[in-house]
């Protein structure tokens, strides 16, 4: 069952099957219900994306993984399929969200678990965050490579320290990035970062391929709440990439 207004089953194999119908559903109507192509794509990118890399699996590629306890869940393929289900949901709700409501029909409500616009066709409040958002920087640490180093209000000196710690209340961070050129403009929030790195432990090390360096590596740190909840996003963190 959902949770509230949340059109979300509370437990995650109800949200895997709720995903397995909801996906297929939009892609047919997409037209119809005026879904911007951009949001479509970056859900699929979410949904299916055939990878060895379990940092780079869509989630019908790491669900499996993770049903199987006692052979193929990991703690990265666990720590990856929460966030999948993080991301699978918040882009969800950005879509319905942008969805006309004149648009909806009963049946698109039936089938994706929407209420009416009286009860449910807003956004939808995740809860509030324990943790204020994170600051940090990205400083050079020879050739082709950076380390990204994060303040979070309330933690230790992790900045500092090779392992440096977190606040009680934070999980893990993810670091939304982008590569650009210096003529390209900047990403404005995590939707427009190709990669996302998981960081447990402080500096996160970066590396780089010949002919990426005097270009900017631009993105945003994301607290990943205790015990997995999306937590608050920080303003812009970038640098050049050292030659």
């Amino acid at each position: 069952m959902s949770s509230g207004d949340s059109p979300y089953p509370s437990k995650i194999d109800g949200r895997n099957a709720y995903y397995g119908v909801a996906y297929p559903y939009l892609v047919a109507n997409q037209g119809r219900l005026k879904i911007d192509p951009t949001d479509m794509d970056l859900l699929k990118g979410i949904y299916d994306n055939a990878s060895s890399d379990p940092s780079k699996m869509g989630w019908i590629q790491l669900f499996p993984l993770y049903a199987d306890k006692e052979g193929s869940r990991t703690t990265t393929i666990k720590d990856e399929t929460l966030l999948r289900d993080g991301a699978m949901k918040k882009q969800l709700s950005k879509i319905y969200n942008d969805i006309p409501a004149s648009l909806w029909t009963a049946q698109d409500r039936n089938v994706l678990g929407r209420k009416g616009p009286n009860t449910g066709h807003h956004h939808q409040s995740m809860g509030e965050t324990k943790t204020e958002a994170a600051t940090g920087e990205l400083d050079p640490n020879g050739k082709l490579a950076l380390d990204l180093r994060i303040h979070q209000s309330g933690g230790a000196a992790g900045a500092t320290t090779p392992k440096g710690g977190m606040p009680a209340t934070v999980r893990e961070y993810i670091f939304h990035w982008t590569k650009r050129k210096a003529t390209d403009p900047a990403p404005k929030d995590p939707t427009e970062c190709t990669e996302h790195d998981v960081v447990t432990h402080q500096p996160h090390h970066l590396t780089f391929i010949p002919g990426d360096e005097g270009m900017w590596c631009s993105g945003f740190i994301q607290t990943i709440e205790k015990p997995a909840k999306e937590g608050a996003i920080s303003s812009l963190v970038e640098a050049v990439i050292p030659g």
